[in-house]
């Protein structure tokens, strides 16, 4: 796969929110990056490629990351073995975690801040959005990562995503099989909540004993 011919929108907008000296900046606060001078990592070129890539094709190889990772600008030369130990890093958590704050809340500024204007969120302490999305993986995975069943893939991811509106920032991210039920996690928002705080999310999470909760914790939804 070349990298020019999977440059989306959002991968665009990574290119105009991230330059190269923000996402060295990102990289050394994380500790993503420890040694600039031995380093073959490029932290943007990383961030471009968990995006462009790993969303289209969530199935290739360690090598064939490594393929394109040597495509890219820069063209970074790491090997399989290599690479997979960054990825699997804290510090590659760390740093895609603080990326993926920043893209978040200014994607949303414009409408954060105009529901402000409008007095929408007057009275909110804070805003919480909790949502999910799911991603097949190969069927060898299945034991770690258990997929729907019946028609649906045999192995498969959810990224569960709590988001503070608000101040921009991540409340909680967690990963589990696909099989697991937006309703089953919707217990440990809870946790989160104080007076006055907002809790937006889908009917997929709907359950009348958590809007309970929610309503003796002093907080809507």
């Amino acid at each position: 796969m070349n990298f020019s011919n999977s440059i989306d929108p959002l991968t665009k907008k990574i290119q105009v929110l991230f330059s190269q000296e923000l996402a060295d900046k990102m990289s050394y606060e994380t500790s993503f990056v420890q040694r600039p001078l031995t380093n073959r990592l490029n932290p943007l070129s990383f961030l471009l490629f968990m995006v462009a890539h790993l969303t289209i094709n969530s199935l290739i190889s360690l090598s064939g990351m490594s393929e394109i990772l040597s495509q890219m600008p820069g063209q970074i030369k790491i090997s399989a073995q290599a690479l997979a130990q960054r990825m699997n890093s804290k510090y590659a958590t760390r740093f895609l975690k603080r990326c993926y704050s920043k893209l978040l809340l200014d994607l949303n500024r414009e409408t954060i801040d105009n529901l402000h204007q409008k007095g929408f969120l007057k009275g909110f302490r804070r805003v919480f959005l909790e949502d999910s999305t799911s991603c097949e993986l190969d069927e060898k995975l299945a034991r770690t990562y258990p997929g729907c069943g019946g028609d649906g893939c045999k192995a498969g991811y959810k990224i569960h995503l709590v988001w503070e509106a608000i101040s921009g920032s991540i409340q909680n991210l967690s990963i589990t099989g696909s099989n697991v039920t937006d309703q089953s996690t919707a217990w440990n928002t809870l946790k989160l909540l104080q007076k006055d705080d907002l809790v937006i999310r889908d009917l997929g999470y709907f359950s009348t004993s958590i809007f309970s909760r929610i309503n003796k914790q002093g907080a809507f939804f």
